[in-house]
């Protein structure tokens, strides 16, 4: 596809499923993570792991429905798409598209880097 309409893919719905399973797996290990340790370091792998729990969730609330979820880098497709679902919140893509929005400076290269 195109860079305006971003990079979609066909879902089944066991893929979803397993797309869900990912979201609760990453879920997971980000508890333990923060369990285990309070580093900072830590920390910014455990809101890693959450924004990686996010676009897995959306990609499983979208497969079913829509038949396709969004495998664009920069994660607007996966809001856009999110939009197009109806689902019980609907303030779901709000909440994805500020997930975006803060994890951006966590993950820019320098990170951490100061003391």
């Amino acid at each position: 596809m195109n860079r305006r309409t971003g990079k979609v893919i066909d879902c089944s719905i066991g893929e979803a499923k397993a797309r869900r399973d990912q979201a609760r797996a990453y879920i997971d290990v980000a508890e333990i993570v923060l369990a285990d340790s309070a580093s900072r370091y830590e920390a910014q792998v455990a809101a890693a792991l959450a924004v990686l729990a996010a676009i897995a969730a959306a990609d499983a609330v979208c497969g079913p429905k829509l038949h396709r979820y969004s495998r664009e880098q920069d994660h607007a497709q996966a809001v856009a798409l999110l939009e197009t679902v109806d689902v019980d919140d609907p303030s779901s893509p709000i909440k994805l598209r500020q997930i975006f929005a803060l994890c951006r400076p966590a993950h820019s290269p320098t990170a951490g880097a100061r003391g």
